[in-house]
């Protein structure tokens, strides 16, 4: 009997039924199709949400009638149109999988491009890609036919539709700019991401589970974690899709209580960023209840027994916390697209939801995830053993080193720069360019990515995921960016922190002494040796990760973004400005304006830099601006003349105002 008992025999049925695409020619995408809704038609496709929040149903049956009959408006749409992929830009929505299979039934490639991408940057995309049209919402039209939503529902169906299915999906792998590289997927290469999934019951029968799966539609479904994980696996399985409204905090919230969703898949920057939250708010509630809260995670985790927990480890309480995240529905949780730190890990699981890292490509699809059961094994980091047909192994047959992978779901063929080139394949193995380490000959676990390995002075490897680890807890960080850059000889490990607003006295202290005491812990090869605060958010690329090396060139070209965490105290302006004030009423006016500007922006103070300007650099208004300069006026007890209200606008200039007003200007006969 195997260890999941009636669990085990529910999933083992459910995937024994569907094992149409085995079958000599329905690997395709219309076989996924066809089977998904014939299979499925009086479940549920979809649980999405009107204006008014009410909750909303839709059948598998509701959603083929549908798909066809988009897909007749959309031939009469595409006639006269030369043959060629078209492109989807939407974001998630119950109509997505509509338009998608509409399109492939048009016998049209699906380009897949992100809803939130530039315009410029996705009309790069579908010149590469060869695209003959786009269907977005959006009121610029492109180059190419340019079709709403509201166009197609409104368009005459087709008389003489008859389906033709493309067999082919096109993905952005990287770049938006320049030469994108495009992976072009095939029906069978997506049939074998829903057949590899056949031992999933040996190892775990909460992925795919007994009962009802409500997955929230929370990855963009243009990634292939979002259009693999969620999308096409839980859709052939007859599960449910669960749509927010928007993707805000409230709406998602509101879906995941509401659906109610069972399973979550995002990356990992957003379950940091949940971790990171629900600490900060136990925090804020004071001693005991932290006290609380740290002996529930140890005891969700197996660290201290429920008896040692006392109430603390008790359903009763664990339920009243879980009531302030995602409630009490959610069965499983996954993590792709990148490294989850372990705490978050330890964070998660011991709250109770069972959230396991895993691992894919673009050019590859999902490859693996930890699927045991045991929370105990989900806190090594492993992203677990691979799916049925995959196989790993790591280059020159190292204990550590690249990671790479054989399977029947390589993409069949990229396009770079606009022309079409088969896979690159070493004896039918794909070079991932991560760097990986196999356990036990089967967990594997990723320690970076090649490109972003820094070198240290002894030849050493230092992987910027593993740094970027140790220092997610720092207070009032809400996020950070590893990468090496060329100083003086050698490659330097450098850190940028995304803070919180929190304009609060000693902020940054705190950071720097946080910082201080995880990087003394670190052996000499790890050690950050240029931290920095980033003014602003750190970008972000479509695949949901911090763009590494945009950020060390950036550095290297002497932004402003970078604040160096140790050498904040700047002297403000340079030069004549000054001349003739006296130094120590300039240093502490400076310093005083720049909190009044921090308190009224809401930030930290070290992100104010004396000559940033208030709307362009600081991102304030003219109604936070005339805030400013009355707190400013009642601070000196002075009077800014409205005359130089918004032709005067950074730290340097109000406090120059200030000491003139006071009458601590220029000494007689000193330029001013």
């Amino acid at each position: 009997m195997n260890q999941f008992g009636k669990d085990y025999e529910a999933v083992r049925r459910l995937i024994d039924e569907n094992k149409y695409l085995k079958e000599d020619g329905n690997d395709t995408l219309e076989g996924i199709y066809n089977h998904t809704v014939s299979a499925n038609a009086r479940k549920t496709v979809a649980i999405y949400f009107d204006e008014d929040g009410k909750r909303k149903k839709m059948s598998y049956r509701r959603f083929g009638e549908l798909t066809r009959n988009i897909a007749a408006r959309l031939s009469t749409l595409f006639k006269g149109l030369e043959e060629g992929p078209i492109a989807l830009k939407m974001r998630n929505s119950e109509n997505w999988p509509i338009l998608f299979y509409a399109i492939a039934m048009n016998g049209r490639e699906v380009l897949l491009v992100d809803s939130r991408l530039k315009k410029d940057n996705a009309a790069n995309l579908i010149r590469q890609a060869g695209a003959k049209a786009v269907l977005a919402n959006e009121v610029d039209p492109y180059e190419v036919k340019s079709l709403r939503m509201n166009e197609i529902t409104s368009a005459r169906p087709d008389p003489d539709f008859v389906p033709h299915f493309a067999n082919k999906v096109i993905f952005a792998s990287s770049g938006t700019t320049g030469d994108a590289k495009l992976i072009e997927m095939t029906g069978h290469n997506l049939a074998y991401q829903i057949i590899s999934s056949s031992n999933l019951p040996e190892e775990n029968c909460h992925i795919v589970c007994r009962g009802r799966c409500n997955n929230l539609a929370m990855i963009p479904f243009h990634h292939i974690f979002g259009f693999v994980a969620v999308f096409l696996w839980y859709t052939y399985y007859g599960e449910t899709i669960v749509y927010p409204s928007t993707t805000s905090i409230r709406d998602v919230m509101y879906a995941i209580r509401k659906g109610p969703a069972t399973h979550i898949y995002n990356v990992p920057m957003f379950w940091d960023g949940v971790a990171q939250t629900l600490e900060r708010t136990i925090s804020l509630k004071g001693g005991k209840i932290k006290e609380m809260f740290d002996k529930m995670i140890a005891s969700g985790i197996g660290e201290i027994s429920k008896k040692e927990a006392g109430f603390a480890g008790s359903s009763l309480f664990r339920n009243i916390i879980k009531n302030k995240a995602f409630g009490t529905k959610v069965i499983w949780c996954i993590s792709g697209g990148g490294a989850v730190s372990k705490k978050t890990l330890r964070l998660i699981n011991g709250l109770g939801y069972p959230l396991s890292n895993g691992y894919g490509m673009t050019e590859l699809g999902v490859v693996c995830v930890e699927k045991r059961p045991d929370p105990k094994s989900r806190l090594e980091g492993s992203i677990g053993t691979l799916f049925e047909g995959f196989e790993a192994k790591i280059r020159d047959g190292k204990e550590e080193g690249e990671l790479l992978i054989k399977s029947p779901t390589i993409h069949e063929s990229e396009i770079i720069g606009g022309k079409r080139i088969p896979t690159p394949l070493e004896d039918g193995y794909f070079a991932t360019g991560d760097i990986a380490a196999i356990s036990e000959g089967k967990y594997l676990f990723i320690k970076g990515r090649l490109k972003d390995t820094i070198i240290d002075t002894n030849g050493e490897n230092v992987y910027p995921d593993e740094i970027e680890d140790y220092f997610r807890g720092l207070p009032h960080v809400k996020n950070v960016a590893c990468f090496g850059l060329e100083r003086d000889g050698r490659e330097k490990i450098c850190l940028a922190l995304e803070t919180d607003n929190a304009s609060e006295e000693g902020a940054i202290d705190k950071i720097k002494a946080a910082f201080e005491e995880i990087n003394a812990s670190l052996p000499s090869e790890k050690k950050v040796d240029l931290p920095y605060i980033y003014r602003h958010s750190l970008p972000i690329s479509g695949s949901m990760k911090v763009k590494r090396f945009a950020l060390r060139d950036e550095l290297a070209a002497g932004s402003r973004e970078f604040i160096p965490l140790y050498e904040t105290e700047n002297a403000g302006e340079k030069g004549d400005f000054w001349a003739g004030f006296d130094e120590s009423e300039v240093k502490g006016t400076l310093l005083a304006v720049r909190k009044i500007f921090a308190s009224n922006l809401q930030l930290l103070e070290e992100k104010v830099g004396y000559g940033d300007i208030w709307d362009r650099d600081l991102g304030g208004d003219s109604m936070s601006y005339v805030a400013m300069v009355s707190d400013l006026n009642d601070h000196f007890h002075i009077e800014i003349p409205t005359e130089l209200y918004g032709k005067i606008g950074t730290v340097n200039d109000f406090a120059k105002e200030v000491l003139i007003l006071t009458g601590k200007g220029p000494r007689e006969g000193a330029n001013s």
